[in-house]
């Protein structure tokens, strides 16, 4: 009997084991499909600086005002490709830019 209980304690072990895996996995995976979700290779905190700035500038630059059309196109993101690494910048249709990375 005692070999029972010390193999049924080592597999709840190996199986709580593998839930604190799956559970590391799946923080992973939802963290990569965010970065997938927002279609620019931009890290999170670069895009919540973006967001940021967007909210800042349209209330202090376009009087609160962010509709520009039916499809868009007030912001557009730009990536440097250098041979260190990547810069990247939005800009606004008013001619006013942001870089979220620099090198």
């Amino acid at each position: 009997m005692d070999s029972i209980e010390r193999l049924c304690e080592e597999l709840i072990r190996k199986f709580n084991s593998q839930e604190e895996k799956m559970a590391e996995l799946k923080a992973e995976n939802d963290r990569l499909y965010k970065n997938i979700g927002r279609g620019f290779p931009i890290t999170e905190e670069e895009d919540q600086d973006i967001k940021k700035w967007i909210k800042n500038h349209v209330e202090e630059k376009h009087s609160g005002h962010f509709y520009v059309g039916a499809i868009g196109g007030m912001f557009s993101y730009n990536f440097l490709p250098t041979s260190i690494g990547t810069i990247g910048e939005i800009k606004c249709s008013c001619g006013e830019t942001y870089t979220f990375r620099e090198l």
